[in-house]
């Protein structure tokens, strides 16, 4: 058994996302699903601050979609509760919300590589997805089961870090870190993609089959010839009005979402610049649909998003419950 210390990189962006009318369109340093913690409920706004026009009333443990743009962390109390404006999303409606009176952990939270970034998130369980099959590994039975963490004190001058360590048996690390899934060990039939085969350009279409259906993303948009970079080796491209699209087909119905629109991303000469990417589509909430990890790599660093059939709202195929960002080394 051996034991890996675990650490946390945020690497902010501005790159804008909307998600077919179900979470923001923000400048926003992390998107999460939260719950209402105010047993009178809580008021969504147009505006960050009290007094602005109510756009919605949200009951008590009701979920919603919320960002922190940074540009609004100024804190302050209301009703003794400390706390800043962020945006927030509910049933169709996009305003503020006072987080003094959301949880304070999201309801689901994803680390995509588990060797070296693992923040803490309280007392809730950890869920590992590891592959059965040696690499490379493209398709087949997973092994969602219970990662063990302890914690590790690290004291500076000022400061006290907490450090997650996760006990890791024959070198044996788990593709994702969950929290907030079904926490009942499984196997789980899914299918990863690699870098390159996961890209999502438009035109490109990508399809798993599950549960009588299949199941495809694809993407749409204008892809826009730029001048040479620097090197004048490298023709750069961007594409306007990008969307990615779930489809899913089965013997009696059609169903469309478009679940990522950006109105102009960037495609670097290397071939991923701001585009998404699947990296894996599989039953990770145990509801017999599909869910997805789509992955954004933005220059300096990447985002990971995490999509789950389970909380879909009415008429929609998946909801986006997480989405962080991370420094690349």
């Amino acid at each position: 058994m051996k034991k890996i210390i675990i650490g946390c990189i945020i690497f902010l962006t501005t790159a804008q996302l909307s998600i077919s009318g179900q979470t923001l369109n923000c400048n926003c340093g992390e998107i999460s699903l939260r719950k209402v913690t105010a047993k009178s409920g809580l008021v969504l706004r147009e505006l960050p601050n009290a007094n602005s026009r109510k756009i919605a009333g949200i009951p008590f443990g009701e979920k919603v979609i919320v960002g922190i743009d940074y540009d609004f962390q100024k804190k302050e109390i209301i009703e003794d509760e400390l706390g800043y404006w962020v945006r927030a999303k509910y049933h169709g409606h996009e305003g503020f919300l006072f987080n003094g009176f959301l949880s304070n952990l999201p309801e689901y939270d994803i680390v995509q590589d588990a060797e070296w970034e693992l923040s803490l998130t309280g007392d809730k369980d950890y869920m590992g997805l590891f592959a059965n099959s040696p690499e490379p590994f493209t398709q087949g039975e997973m092994q969602f089961k219970k990662v063990h963490i302890d914690t590790v004190e690290y004291i500076g001058e000022n400061t006290v870090e907490v450090l997650g360590v996760m006990n890791v048996e024959n070198e044996r690390y788990p593709y994702y870190v969950f929290t907030g899934l079904n926490n009942y060990e499984r196997n789980i039939d899914v299918r990863m993609f690699e870098m390159e085969e996961g890209n999502i350009y438009p035109g490109v279409m990508r399809t798993v089959y599950y549960s009588g259906s299949n199941y495809t993303l694809y993407a749409t948009g204008q892809v826009m010839r730029s001048q040479n970079d620097s090197t004048e080796n490298w023709e750069t491209m961007t594409v306007k009005n990008y969307k990615v699209i779930l489809e899913r087909r089965s013997p009696d119905a059609v169903q469309h979402q478009v679940i990522m629109e950006k109105k102009e991303m960037p495609i670097a000469y290397w071939g991923s610049g701001g585009l998404a990417n699947i990296r894996l589509a599989g039953d990770l909430d145990g509801d017999a649909q599909p869910d997805f990890i789509i992955e954004n790599y933005i220059m300096e660093g990447y985002e990971t998003s995490l999509f789950l059939s389970s909380e879909a709202e009415k008429g929609f195929l998946v909801k986006l419950v997480r989405k962080v960002f991370g420094a690349c080394c």
